[in-house]
């Protein structure tokens, strides 16, 4: 299922956990000494990938906190159009691919956790309502949330069991 056919929070809330259950169930079978060898995804290690899901929502949850102030976010970011996600992606790469496992894994799970913790707070209205923020211009917030947590978890899971089966 996708955000798309979802219509309460209770439905997004059921779809993100069942894609972060099978990307912890996934994770499990990765070995810590295994988390840092490049070539999950491109030159990405599963460390790689998890650092880049958090920076995904630490954006996400950054132009959330710019338009309930009622200003527009630069997005994706101030540096980066939505042409240009690939370099986007590897200024990530680049900001996190030396920090230790240890603080990627904190960030990581604090990041879902805080991303839960956003959506119950927010209003039916505000997640569903297309063009509730000016800067979504004809969609609704949830297609936000969505693309950094439940598809994005998905994503990260493939990659990851591909590699573990090469």
């Amino acid at each position: 299922m996708s955000v798309k056919n979802l219509t309460t929070k209770e439905e997004l809330f059921v779809l993100i956990q069942k894609e972060w259950d099978a990307l912890q169930k996934t994770l499990a079978r990765v070995d810590r000494s295994e988390m840092e060898d490049a070539g999950v995804c491109g030159e990405w290690s599963v460390k790689d990938i998890l650092a880049h899901l958090f920076a995904w929502q630490q954006m996400v949850l950054d132009w959330y906190t710019t338009g309930k102030r009622g200003d527009i976010p630069k997005t994706p970011s101030a540096e980066f159009n939505w042409q240009q996600l690939p370099q986007l992606n590897q200024r990530i790469y680049e900001q996190h691919h030396e920090r230790t496992l240890e603080e990627v894994l904190g960030d990581f799970h604090a990041s879902h956790r805080r991303m839960l913790e956003t959506i119950g707070e927010m209003s039916a209205e505000e997640m569903f309502t297309p063009g509730y923020y000016k800067w979504t211009k004809k969609l609704p917030f949830v297609s936000y949330i969505g693309s950094c947590t439940s598809s994005h978890y998905n994503w990260a899971n493939k990659e990851i069991r591909k590699w573990k089966k090469s």
